[in-house]
């Protein structure tokens, strides 16, 4: 259903009592907040709306992400309210079991070591701290890597763990590589596989690009954190205690938004601020599992 009138806006937000937002392309682009972000989200709060925040960008935990909405002009908004796909990690590999006491790769942001570390898991090992202790940033050389990996030992390590990463080279990919191409029992996580990255009228290179990469050495599935995967967002639901309650998931994406929320089996509504246009939305067959509940140009239009 399109919302493009007051009298359905109204009823779609009377309707709902929780609205769980996803970030990139729904309350900001790139580097800007959308001018009437603030605005839409203040009303839903005197409504008495619940609000959450759900992201499959894994740049940074919760904590960061609640300075990000302060530095954005966004009061209000707690740790406790956010849901990166670096904290989905966290839950993830707590799920899976994976001994404390062996080590986590990590290629990515801050985010993921620091959701890791709040777990309990203390013997992370990201990347780029560990390259630019060994003095080998820059320009990748062979025998400079070789000496790298050489004090890697794979059998120490219980997943590698991928997300978004501004700084993806050859270093990291042979370090991923090397761990699991050398430890079976390995598990590989990634934050998500969104291709792109929506930053203003650009589509930036996404997780998908670097899960990829390590597949293409790698014969190896990837375990994914974030949406589309459901668990995140049953987590959600379950720890604020919102089973009895109506939700509806707001994204621009189908393939991760709009599924995650129909896998959840709760309301969807898909935005064109970001990456889903028109024309795709209206690609979308009847009953297929990207199929949004409803289609808004963008949340602005709660302030009809």
């Amino acid at each position: 259903k399109k919302l493009d009138n007051k009298s359905d806006i109204d009823q779609f937000i009377k309707e709902h009592d929780v609205f769980i937002f996803d970030c990139d392309g729904v309350l900001w682009s790139g580097s800007e907040l959308f001018p009437k972000t603030k605005k839409t989200l203040d009303l839903l709060k005197k409504k008495g709306k619940q609000i959450f925040f759900l992201t499959n960008n894994s740049s940074l935990s919760r904590e960061g992400y609640a300075k990000k909405f302060e530095k954005k002009g966004v009061e209000g908004v707690l740790s406790t309210m956010i849901y990166p796909s670096s904290f989905a990690i966290s839950i993830l590999v707590e799920r899976k079991k994976i001994d404390k006491k062996k080590k986590i790769l990590v290629i990515g942001m801050e985010g993921i070591a620091e959701e890791l570390r709040v777990a309990g898991y203390n013997g992370v090992l990201e990347c780029h701290p560990y390259l630019q202790d060994k003095g080998v940033l820059g320009n990748y050389e062979e025998d400079k890597i070789a000496k790298i990996l050489d004090t890697i030992n794979p059998q120490e390590f219980g997943a590698v763990v991928c997300g978004y990463d501004r700084r993806f080279e050859n270093y990291r990919l042979a370090m991923a590589a090397h761990v699991l191409l050398h430890n079976k029992d390995c598990e590989f996580i990634a934050a998500c596989t969104d291709s792109c990255l929506p930053w203003g009228k650009f589509s930036l290179p996404g997780t998908l690009g670097v899960v990829r990469a390590i597949q293409s050495i790698v014969d190896k599935e990837v375990d994914v954190a974030g949406k589309p995967n459901r668990m995140i967002l049953d987590y959600i639901i379950e720890s604020n205690q919102l089973k009895d309650k109506k939700c509806v998931i707001i994204g621009d994406r189908l393939d991760t938004d709009i599924k995650c929320g129909n896998l959840a089996e709760i309301d969807t509504c898909c935005v064109l601020t970001g990456h889903s246009t028109k024309q795709m939305v209206e690609k979308v067959k009847e009953g297929d599992a990207t199929e949004p509940n409803y289609v808004m140009e963008g949340i602005e239009w709660m302030l009809s």
